[in-house]
């Protein structure tokens, strides 16, 4: 499932990344200790959700300064998607982690996530399971390996999911108890709204009826101002049509008017073009053409001024990067020297004082001689990027030149075109007008059935018609019409009125059914509450019962298939408190796992977290972090070769520990190592 973890600037692992490749089956992480065993599963941890229990961020991030960097790449055991996290984080000037980056890509799946909150979401569903449940099942923390076996009980009732039904037992019980008190009615109560009821009945009929009646003066209105709607309607379409052609006139005379400015402004500006042209000459070609020569000259020397100042510049970052090594080397050695410790306290060497003088010198030598290389550098620069302020200043110069030649030009070809378009445009507005004209006239000729023999005379015509037809729409249809509409305002007022009563009454009667209705179906709904009250106290127990039958026949089914030793018969898990419960071989009675030795006891931990993944169907990761603490010298080789064996029932198994033995059974074998207190990886 875990495929590839890539670390850098994360506790003890520093710069460059360091890459772990992981494997199906066992892998082991192996190294002293102090190497940075736990660091890789802390990295690991932080990759999926952004935090490390227990762990301020703050203190994530490697005492050797930068960016801390997470890059973690698994398959999803429920999609079979490959999946990216990368988080990116550093410390600010107050000491507090903050994420610079953080960035999820699902394999199939378009567009990236960037929130930490949609990011766990997603782990989830990927993972198929969540937060409580990765951290108490799949995760074994260092010196709590065997806490499984004496576990929190509150703590694994959610675990097992044991907490649902009993929720919901309690929130069924409240609900009782609002219907018992709502229920507190008087028993005389259901005949008074029964009558009330019939009383409403009868008053409603009545507004239904006069409603009726209403609606059907309110339709003899409306046919009679639809009448008038429609002859008023008429009389407005003759008015727009009338109306537009008096705008058609108008616009013709507009138009005359245009085509005698045009006509203007395509002579003057004729006289512009000439008067520019002087200006320029006749070849502006030519003067362009030796800028621009000399432009791209001067572009050649500022191009080759940048090269050399860019290499000054990269030249002077390498100096200045080796001189601050040989800084932070001075500071830690002189530091040791004036502490006069007799190891060093990141790798625990026992420091050789001689030779420490030897390389104070050494780097007080190589920094010294980087200080004069980097003053030659600047000396050489400054120079450089005086001469490049006056090219660049000669070159801002042609280019102004140049710019003006152009503008220049640029209008004369403008002048040009507008003369053109003016010309064309006046030939168009001059056909137009002698065009519209004759349509005008017939337009005329057809609305008023009258024959004219200039524009003027159906000016004068049509503004006499106009004004005809508007005294008769606003002196004789439009009262009408107010007149009618008024009655029908008052008319329709009066029916909403009638309606709102009747929605009301209406609305009252629902409510006294409801009343009526609910009266007789609160005792049914006590006892279906009682009912489920019930079903969900059987199924809390049977589901208990089921669940911890199941796991303890697991666990000791996972225990006969790590050992070949038959010194128990049975394991069973005790209802009141979860510990894990196992009977000797010819014994009658159990004892809890815990007493059963370091050996056993750390064996029956390993079958009972099997059991866990199996009954919570996540059989597919397992990560354990130096298992083997606590346990007596005699016992680790037994128990590693037991959780080697482990991996025949996990997908993925994922194990920190500075012991040798179960190599035989591994997949991939992950080294760590101390190299002057910087944390590195080695694989097999």
């Amino acid at each position: 499932m875990i495929e590839e973890l890539i670390i850098a600037n994360f506790k003890s692992f520093s710069y460059p990344p360091q890459k772990i490749r992981f494997r199906k089956g066992l892998n082991r992480i192996s190294g002293r200790n102090t190497a940075g065993k736990t660091t890789v599963l802390e990295a690991l941890i932080f990759g999926l959700y952004g935090e490390v229990p227990g762990v301020n961020k703050r203190d994530l991030v490697s005492l050797h300064g930068g960016k801390l960097l997470v890059k973690l790449r698994f398959r999803s055991p429920i999609t079979n998607q490959l999946v990216l996290v990368m988080r990116q984080g550093e410390l600010d000037k107050d000491g507090n982690y903050r994420t610079t980056k953080l960035l999820m890509e699902v394999e199939g799946e378009e567009g990236v996530m960037t929130r930490d909150e949609e990011v766990r979401e997603k782990i989830k569903s990927l993972l198929g399971i969540g937060r409580n449940r990765f951290f108490n099942v799949v995760y074994a923390k260092q010196k709590e390996f065997s806490s499984i076996l004496k576990p929190d009980k509150n703590k694994m009732d959610i675990i097992l999911g044991l907490n649902v039904a009993h929720e919901i037992k309690e929130e069924l019980k409240e609900v009782r108890k609002r219907l018992e008190s709502e229920i507190g009615l008087d028993k005389g109560r259901y005949e008074s709204l029964k009558a009330l009821y019939q009383e409403k009945k009868e008053r409603l009929n009545e507004k239904t009826r006069e409603l009726k009646e209403l609606n059907h003066e309110i339709n003899v209105i409306k046919e009679e101002a639809s009448q008038l709607e429609k002859l008023m309607e008429k009389l407005k379409e003759r008015l727009n049509l009338l109306e537009k052609l008096m705008e058609r006139l108008s616009q013709l005379k507009e138009k005359r008017s245009n085509y005698e400015k045009l006509r203007s402004e395509e002579e003057n500006f004729s006289k512009e073009v000439e008067r520019i042209t002087e200006e320029v000459g006749e070849k502006p070609e030519e003067l362009k053409k030796k800028l621009e020569e000399k432009r791209e000259k001067l572009l050649n020397i500022e191009k080759e001024l940048t090269g050399r100042i860019k290499e000054i510049n990269n030249k002077m970052t390498g100096v200045m990067s080796n001189r601050n090594r040989y800084v932070h080397f001075l500071k830690e050695y002189l530091e040791l020297k004036q502490k006069k410790m007799v190891r060093c306290p990141k790798c625990g060497q026992e420091i050789n004082y001689e030779r420490l003088e030897r390389e104070i010198e050494e780097y007080r030598a190589r920094k010294n001689a980087l200080d004069l290389e980097a003053r030659e550098l600047e000396a050489d620069r400054a120079e450089k990027e005086k001469l490049l302020e006056g090219i660049r200043e000669e070159i801002n110069d042609l280019s102004r030149k140049a710019t003006n030649l152009a503008l220049r030009v640029g209008q004369i070809g403008m002048l040009k075109q507008k003369i053109a378009e003016l010309k064309e445009e006046s030939e168009k507005i001059y056909g137009e007008i002698c065009s519209s004209s004759k349509e005008v006239i017939q337009q005329a000729k057809f609305l008023l059935k009258k024959d004219f023999n200039s524009l003027d005379d159906v000016f004068e015509a049509v503004q006499r018609k106009h004004g005809e037809i508007k005294v008769k729409l606003n002196e004789k249809v439009l009262p009408s019409l107010f007149s009618k509409n008024s009655l029908l305002k008052e008319k329709e007022s009066r029916r909403k009125k009638l309606e709102r009563e009747i929605e009301a009454a209406s609305k009252q009667l629902d409510e006294l059914r409801r009343e009526l209705t609910e009266i007789m179906e609160y005792k049914e709904k006590i006892k279906v509450v009682g009912k489920l009250m019930q079903r969900y106290t059987d199924y809390e127990i049977q589901l208990r019962e089921n669940l911890l039958k199941q796991l303890g026949y697991l666990t000791y089914q996972y225990f006969l298939r790590l050992t070949d030793q038959q010194n128990y018969s049975s394991c069973m898990v005790n209802r009141e408190n979860y510990q894990l419960m196992v009977q000797p071989r010819g014994k009658n009675s159990f004892i809890p796992a815990w007493r059963c030795g370091g050996g056993h006891e750390s064996l029956f931990a390993i079958a009972e977290l099997l059991a866990l993944l199996k009954s919570l169907r996540i059989p597919y990761l397992l990560i354990l972090d130096e298992p083997t603490d606590g346990v007596d010298e005699e016992n680790i080789p037994t128990l590693l070769d037991y959780i080697a064996k482990t991996a025949k029932e996990i997908d993925q198994i994922i194990l920190v520990t500075h012991h040798g033995y179960g190599e035989e059974e591994k997949t991939n074998q992950i080294r760590i190592k101390n190299v002057n207190g910087v944390s590195v990886v080695s694989g097999e």
